[in-house]
């Protein structure tokens, strides 16, 4: 069995000496508390960068926010700029309307395609919309619908 020295002091605790309370203060002890320290330390680093990530990028996309309202303000002011001009309200109006000044005569082609050999977009878009919805008026469609939801489905017996 060995013995430590150890100094006892006049009312019977023990005293450490200093080179015992240097072996105290090194080894397994002080690695794990620096491994503690750096591990707090990294994640304390690593939510920081995040955080200023995740900032940026905010920043990023409300720039790029900004960006687009201010194009969109600008494409705003340049029509008001333009409809303050008499010259284009009239031509807006001859296009849009059908207006015509007094003495002059008004002529409206029926049938364009028969004149320029082309299809106008607003009559292909008519066009494509008759032909992908039924030709049944509304009231008609909803019979239809009551009458082939009251039939029986037919399920093959097995």
């Amino acid at each position: 069995m060995v013995m430590k020295k150890r100094r006892k002091t006049a009312l019977g605790e023990d005293v450490v000496s200093p080179l015992q309370q240097r072996r105290l203060l090194s080894g397994p002890l002080v690695f794990l508390f620096m491994v503690f320290v750096v591990t707090v330390g990294s994640i304390e680093c690593i939510s920081t960068v995040r955080n200023y990530a995740l900032s940026l990028s905010e920043l990023h996309a409300l720039q790029r926010e900004e960006s687009d309202l201010r194009e969109q303000k600008r494409t705003l002011d340049n029509n008001i700029d333009r409809w303050k001009d008499k010259a284009y309200v009239t031509a807006q109006a001859r296009d849009r309307l059908g207006f015509i000044f007094p003495g002059e005569q008004a002529v409206r082609v029926e049938h364009p395609e028969a004149v320029t050999g082309k299809v106008p977009n607003e009559f292909a878009q008519e066009n494509s919309e008759t032909k992908t919805h039924s030709v049944l008026p509304w009231y008609s469609d909803l019979m239809y619908a009551i009458h082939k939801a009251d039939k029986p489905d037919t399920v093959p017996s097995l």
